[in-house]
């Protein structure tokens, strides 16, 4: 693949700065954007990353001409490995390594790199706590820390939950001694103050006890959550690594990647993502998804 340049529409306008900022995007994808001149379909990445433009391509054309939507996905994804590091690196079979303990001995270092892949290398190293120092990934000859991986990532995927956090209330954690001593003291409190003291009502306080840690346990990942109602992230990254793989392998069948040909499960399973991610880089899920495009084609005639 050539990538050719793309006509700009000049610095990016004040308004659009805005729609930008309501996505939260890190202090990285801040400084790149305003940077840069960006074109239509940069804007639209940008502005809802670029799972939800190759949908809309999908529902736009359907099944009715696969050579418009194949050219139409190709403009997307020509634009996307231009500037955005982790999808070149995708794209190009580039390989990601990290020294974080975490990572250095696991099924993902070492490894070409692939969008689920990231969103496990970014999930494995979110918690704070246990970080002996800033984590950094190499991708092919490129050293960056995980706001710069995660800021890439972002502008392929949404409706991520990825963000660092101090592990406050897990088991085993620093802060485990006093989230259970609170919540022992409230349900203490509550089963000496029930039936106005006439009793000591153990099972109420029980009940007020393990509501308070549930509370406490789930109190600081409120900011860390993902939309439950929308495709998430795994899903949406294995679409991802469907189209670069076509992109570089077979370009001319980018309108085979939808969503009705992809395999999902109702819930998330490492190994089955894994598994299928590995096949999808090596070339080896192609048939596979060739015969699910003409049985979803026959489906919908």
């Amino acid at each position: 693949m050539v990538v050719q340049s793309n006509p700009s529409l000049g610095e990016i306008s004040e308004s659009d700065k805005l729609k930008l900022a309501e996505r939260e995007l890190s202090p990285y994808e801040l400084d790149l954007i305003t940077k840069n001149k960006l074109n239509a379909r940069i804007k639209k990445i940008y502005e809802n990353s670029l799972y939800y433009p190759l949908v809309a391509e999908d529902k736009r054309y359907g099944f009715r001409d696969p050579k418009l939507l194949t050219d139409a996905k190709r403009d997307y994804l020509e634009t996307v490995v231009q500037f955005n590091l982790l999808a070149k690196a995708v794209y190009e079979r580039q390989r990601v390594n990290s020294t974080d303990s975490r990572i250095v001995n696991s099924n993902l270092n070492n490894r070409p790199l692939t969008v689920f892949n990231a969103h496990e290398l970014l999930r494995k190293t979110r918690d704070l706590e246990h970080s002996e120092t800033s984590v950094q990934f190499k991708v092919g000859e490129i050293t960056m820390d995980r706001d710069e991986f995660l800021g890439h990532y972002k502008l392929l995927v949404p409706n991520t939950n990825l963000k660092n956090y101090n592990h406050s209330y897990v088991f085993f954690s620093s802060a485990e001694v006093v989230s259970v001593a609170v919540a022992g003291i409230a349900g203490l409190v509550a089963a000496s103050s029930a039936a106005n003291g006439e009793r000591f009502d153990l099972m109420w306080g029980l009940t007020t006890g393990i509501s308070t840690e549930i509370i406490l346990r789930g109190s600081d990942r409120l900011l860390y959550k993902r939309e439950l109602g929308k495709t998430p992230p795994w899903d949406s990254s294995i679409y991802l690594d469907t189209h670069l793989a076509l992109l570089r392998d077979h370009p001319d069948d980018l309108h085979m990647a939808r969503d009705e040909t992809i395999p999902k499960t109702v819930i998330k399973t490492g190994n089955y993502y894994g598994l299928l991610s590995r096949q999808i880089e090596s070339g080896s899920f192609y048939p596979r998804l060739k015969e699910n495009y003409a049985r979803a084609l026959k489906k919908a005639a």
